[in-house]
């Protein structure tokens, strides 16, 4: 599965962010039951390129967007987290991971991060 994440805020926050996807990677990939999951950070460009090739040749695009408050960056990371596990569980559900199966989100800031709340849009679109 490949899984692309695009978040334009702080350098350092992408940097956590990158971590954490790293480390749970890492986890999946050392069980030997596991199917192969690929996630790197992409630029808007980057993610736009990936989401027309795959447009235009996939029949079976489900498309999300979620307004989320959080209180730290780190339940944004958990958010991210559970969405590619909640997903990788719907496809395995309905047969074996593939690599054609997608996953490409984006973390869209809608304040300032140096508000209270960290207000974000978080959309997704997954297929195969």
């Amino acid at each position: 599965m490949d899984i692309s994440v695009y978040y334009p805020g702080d350098s350092e926050i992408k940097a956590r962010l990158r971590d954490r996807l790293t480390a749970y990677s890492l986890r999946l990939t050392n069980d030997p039951w596991e199917s192969s999951i690929n996630i790197s950070m992409d630029g808007l460009t980057a993610q736009l390129m990936k989401f027309v090739d795959i447009a235009s040749t996939s029949p079976d695009l489900i498309t999300f967007s979620k307004r989320q408050l959080f209180k730290t960056y780190s339940e944004l990371f958990d958010y991210i987290i559970i969405l590619i596990s909640l997903t990788r569980q719907r496809v395995l559900e309905k047969d074996e991971l593939q690599s054609g199966d997608f996953l490409y989100i984006s973390i869209i800031p809608l304040k300032r991060a140096d508000q209270a709340c960290l207000d974000f849009e978080i959309q997704w679109v997954t297929g195969k």
